[in-house]
């Protein structure tokens, strides 16, 4: 996403007869093009004051920006003159939706008059024009009959159709960016979900950026994309919304989220957060939150608490160090690839398949153990021999869009890796006609972008890329599960042509078991980070011995409406990689399990299937039944 709206270190103060109310503290956020970005706190945390130093409109003359910066598209919006800002900013570039529409709305003037204010305000419309265009913008709100509706005014109109044509007049000049102010705050449940549904429509239709204050945490939740929570006007916690929802880090943030009844889960007593918020005039040292915190210390009470990179985008301002977890990804898999064929790796998800093949392209550090990759070692991944090797192997991911730049043309994208890695522009371009003919698809697709190709389409020119340094090994993380059916039989064609005809070995990451039967040779079964079956393919599916390989086979429907649904073998979820059972890590889940499967963790050993046939299983069960 592009990074349209970056607000840095902004502060703003009320100057009062009374002291200096730091209103805004050194908030730090950004707002991508078509994102929603929650921001939530209790009242008097900072919310609207933040969303009014955006516009240019702190109440005067007590109210100032004293620090930061807020920069649209790059342009530094603090210190622009009070002119600049109307003419050049709001209303045409920042809009705003507050939480009472009669706080926006005039009473003595009708509908379309005011949707078509900022139209005349910024010369986009004058006149019969304006008018019209206005009458559009309530008909794209969802207000009903729009042209008798214009003529009407504010008290005229329900809660729920004030909103709405508030909404309109905000849009009406197309702004990059829209803050919405607490806007379903006054209205009922079911007006509230058709203005969220309508908010969501906005934004897809105009492409806006959204900055959503509330203090509904369910609202934010149905609606944003991040949360940043505010606190005595600091910024405390900033995630994606299921991040912050599922693990919340900040004891504020916890307070909040336990402080929220949920419907079919009544009570006795809620939870809330003791105490108040401080008086802002007079903050606390330290820490803001420190008086009302349960986990607080001496630091919390002296040190204002740095922000932490957690990591994904998820940041925190507090002293409290949480237990950091271990999950073993991958633990102690050892595998082996012939040159020319395909070894599948199967699973479900959070097997850690694709931790393996990042492994193995060196973008997950390896703790123990050794990839060796034509004899040479691929530990060191700073070292020349290792960028030499790593040459020979390249990869294609599940979703070819998020891994081809969308601002580069075709021949930019195959291009890259090639000079990147010595090659002439002229013998670069020659590469990159090569490897469009080898996937198919003709030499003028070089001119266009990613989006003028179909799924289908961009999973070859992924897979050209691929081919570009002629490699060895190529790794495909669930190369087709986001294609459509005719598509998939299309690029698994594809890909063994390609195999046989470069003599190329894949490593094929899938959970689509139809896919592997086809295309692989070897498949590994992995649960929850080990590998617990090995075999050849047609082997293993006509005959599965490890009880997890026989409920993932039970489990793959059939395309045939005669044959009945299988209630399936695996029972409950899958464990947590921080905390895996003890024993066998399939015992909780096995059909087949006894008393002794919880404590033995069994060996991946060989076992004699037939005499011919020999496969490894970690099962105690399966080698005594397969002697």
């Amino acid at each position: 996403m592009t990074k349209l709206l970056e607000v840095k270190d902004l502060s703003t103060h009320l100057h009062l007869k009374r002291g200096i109310l730091k209103a805004v503290n050194g908030v730090t956020f950004d707002l991508n093009a078509g994102e929603t970005l929650g921001l939530i706190g209790e009242s008097g945390s900072g919310k609207t004051m933040t969303g009014l130093s955006l516009l240019g409109l702190l109440p005067r003359p007590a109210g100032r920006v004293v620090g930061g910066s807020i920069k649209l598209e790059g342009q530094d919006l603090v210190g622009l003159s009070d002119e600049t800002m109307a003419q050049k900013i709001r209303g045409k570039k920042i809009a705003m939706i507050s939480q009472d529409p009669m706080t926006s709305l005039n009473p003595v003037f009708s509908i379309g008059y005011q949707v078509a204010a900022p139209l005349r305000e910024h010369g986009m419309a004058t006149g019969t024009d304006a008018h019209r265009m206005a009458i559009a913008e309530l008909k794209r709100v969802h207000v009903p009959a729009p042209e008798d509706r214009a003529r009407e005014y504010p008290h005229q109109f329900s809660g729920g159709m004030r909103q709405r044509a508030v909404a309109a007049m905000a849009i009406s000049c197309r702004p990059q960016v829209l803050i919405a102010d607490e806007p379903t705050s006054a209205l009922d449940v079911t007006i509230q979900l058709q203005f969220m549904s309508l908010l969501e429509e906005i934004q897809r239709n105009t492409g806006a950026a959204v900055l959503f204050i509330t203090h509904d945490l369910g609202v934010a939740a149905s609606l944003c994309d991040r949360v940043a929570v505010m606190y005595a006007g600091r910024v405390v916690e900033t995630a994606d919304v299921t991040s912050l929802y599922s693990k919340p880090k900040h004891p504020y943030t916890q307070g909040l989220l336990e402080s929220v009844p949920r419907l079919g889960s009544k009570k006795k007593r809620l939870v809330s957060i003791s105490g108040s918020p401080p008086d802002p005039l007079k903050p606390p040292s330290g820490c803001s939150f420190h008086p009302r915190c349960k986990k607080a210390t001496v630091q919390c009470r002296s040190t204002i608490p740095p922000e932490k990179n957690l990591g994904n985008g998820h940041r925190v301002k507090c002293h409290f160090k949480a237990k950091k977890s271990l999950v073993r990804a991958v633990d102690g898999v050892s595998i082996a690839i012939d040159r020319g064929e395909t070894l599948a790796i199967v699973g479900e998800s959070g097997c850690g398949k694709s931790t393996l093949a990042k492994s193995i392209l060196g973008l997950v550090p390896v703790k123990e153990g050794h990839i060796r990759f034509a004899g040479e070692s691929l530990e060191n991944t700073k070292s020349q021999q290792y960028r030499n090797v790593r040459r020979r192997i390249k990869a294609v991911f599940q979703d070819p869009y998020s891994s081809l730049n969308p601002r580069l043309k075709i021949r930019s994208i195959l291009m890259e890796p090639l000079t990147a890695n010595g090659f002439s522009r002229k013998a670069a371009q020659l590469r990159a006609g090569e490897v469009l003919d080898l996937v198919g698809l003709p030499l003028k697709s070089q001119d266009l972008y990613p989006h003028e190709f179909s799924g289908g389409q961009r999973q070859r020119v992924a897979i050209a890329r691929a081919l570009t340094l002629k490699p060895d090994l190529i790794l495909l993380d669930e190369p087709i599960s986001a294609l459509d059916v005719s598509i998939r039989a299309q690029i698994l064609n594809l890909l063994q042509d390609l195999q046989a005809e470069l003599k190329l070995t894949y490593l094929l990451i899938a959970h689509d078991l139809a896919l592997v039967e086809q295309a692989s040779d070897r498949v590994g079964v992995m649960y929850l980070g080990k590998i617990v079956e090995m075999g050849l393919t047609q082997e293993i599916f006509s005959n599965p011995l490890h009880p997890y390989t026989q409920a993932l086979l039970a489990a793959v429907p059939q395309p045939d409406p005669t044959i009945p649904r299988n209630p399936g073998l695996v029972k409950g979820d899958v464990a947590s990689a921080t905390r895996p059972p003890s024993g066998c890590r399939f015992h909780p889940r096995c059909h087949r399990a006894i008393d002794t499967c919880s404590r033995n963790v069994p060996a991946l050993d060989e076992v004699k299937v037939d005499r011919e046939s020999l496969r490894q299983v970690a099962c105690d069960l399966v080698e005594t039944r397969a002697n």
